[in-house]
């Protein structure tokens, strides 16, 4: 018996077991207003173009260097022209989405069975997940951050619930701090090699999306554009920037300080952590081929979607971050992200082939392949640490993944 078989007869009961739970129900209901905005928002990713970067060299993510350029069809014209973008709705399988606003659950096929209850159950649960967040929010630093958003939101919306935090994350808890008493996963999350970008990411999410975490109130975020091409002003007309002019912050754990998601230094590091995931989860699984590979990248408001194809060299971006918050001093969670948030972390379920949907939206190539030529093939060798061995590995045992040894080497050379 296949293992598509086999999937298929055991997501019958788990069918009929949403459709018990969830048929004709107020979450059911929620949902399907929530994908009829996603519908209809029309909401966009811009067409990123590296223009230059240090890929040959073999550096840490955080020595990353990046010029981005979003893509424009005559970048000369006056007045310069609206960027060219990705709707959401071009690369995700609407005919999926519409079918369960029509018919709810029983229009679910068993394919998509296990996405549609996480959903469900998240939304089912929505107000103790953002208690739990705000509540491990109120600590201060990065880590709770990281184990906040990772245990209560990003593997909530994953159908295995699998994710792995970098175990060397300062001040990490083996419980998690709401009080949940969940065990927080930790182990290895390099990637790359000798020859290419490496180092750790913060999160592995179901060992493929890399998860890159943030604090607010960095002093050292710029207030620029990862374009770096236009002034705020010019901002408040251009809808397709991939980032747009600072709204106003309404955040749980908000201090003053420019939010480090314009910071061009971080946006490098995320930029090179999409890329390097990307080829190293096509390396791992030869079914991702032709898939746009999500990273994100987050603070405890915020949230920014980079999509990456290894095999056409597409980057896209999304052009307005996401807010985690709609009511952050009742806790209450933005569905609307949320929703955006689990179609691509689902990808596999949700987003379409690049082959299938590139023909008829206008798009260039990154310009990745073009810049590492023939040193290409180094991005196409390098993979991620899958084994579950890793997830208890020490520092001796882990020696032979390249991306964290020479992450911790630069680490070294900067504090000597």
């Amino acid at each position: 018996m296949s293992s598509y078989v086999r999937g298929q007869i055991l997501s019958r009961p788990r069918r009929a077991q949403m459709q018990q739970k969830y048929g004709a129900s107020v979450e059911e209901e929620m949902l399907k207003s929530l994908l009829k905005l996603f519908i209809h928002q029309e909401r966009k990713f811009v067409n990123l173009v590296i223009e230059g970067c240090n890929s040959k060299r073999a550096c840490c993510f955080t020595d990353a260097f990046v010029e981005l350029e979003a893509y424009q069809k005559n970048r000369f014209e006056e007045p310069i022209p609206d960027r060219h973008g990705v709707f959401m709705t071009d690369i995700i399988d609407t005919a999926i989405l519409e079918r369960f606003i029509s018919s709810g659950t029983e229009a679910v096929d068993l394919h998509h069975v296990e996405p549609f209850l996480a959903m469900l159950d998240f939304i089912h649960d929505r107000r103790r997940h953002g208690k739990a967040i705000c509540k491990i929010l109120k600590n201060s630093g990065e880590t709770p951050v990281t184990v906040a958003l990772t245990e209560h939101l990003f593997s909530q919306l994953l159908t295995s619930k699998n994710y792995r935090v970098d175990s060397f994350s300062k001040d990490l808890p083996k419980k998690c701090p709401c009080g949940c008493n969940a065990d927080i996963k930790s182990g290895t999350t390099s990637m790359g090699s000798r020859f290419t970008w490496h180092g750790r990411v913060d999160v592995l999410l179901n060992q493929t999306i890399a998860v890159h975490t943030l604090k607010e109130g960095d002093d050292s975020s710029a207030g620029d554009t990862p374009l770096n091409t236009q002034d705020t002003e010019d901002l408040e007309t251009q809808d397709l920037q991939p980032v747009a002019k600072k709204p106003k912050v309404v955040g749980v754990n908000h201090k003053k300080g420019k939010d480090p998601l314009y910071n061009l230094h971080v946006l490098d590091q995320i930029v090179a952590e999409t890329v390097t995931n990307g080829f190293s989860q096509v390396g791992k699984q030869a079914s991702l081929s032709d898939l746009l590979i999500p990273t994100l990248g987050t603070t405890s408001e915020y949230f920014t979607i980079f999509l990456y194809d290894p095999v056409n060299d597409i980057l896209l971006q999304d052009t307005l971050r996401f807010g985690i918050w709609e009511y952050p001093e009742d806790a209450k969670l933005n569905m609307f992200s949320v929703v955006c948030l689990w179609l691509f972390l689902n990808f596999t379920s949700f987003v379409l082939k690049t082959s299938k949907w590139r023909n008829e939206v206008e798009t260039v190539e990154s310009q990745f392949h073009k810049i590492m030529d023939r040193k290409l093939e180094r991005y196409k060798e390098i993979s991620t640490e899958s084994s579950p061995l890793h997830m208890h590995q020490t520092l001796k045992e882990m020696e032979s993944s390249y991306g964290e040894i020479l992450d911790l080497t630069c680490q070294r050379i900067k504090k000597d």
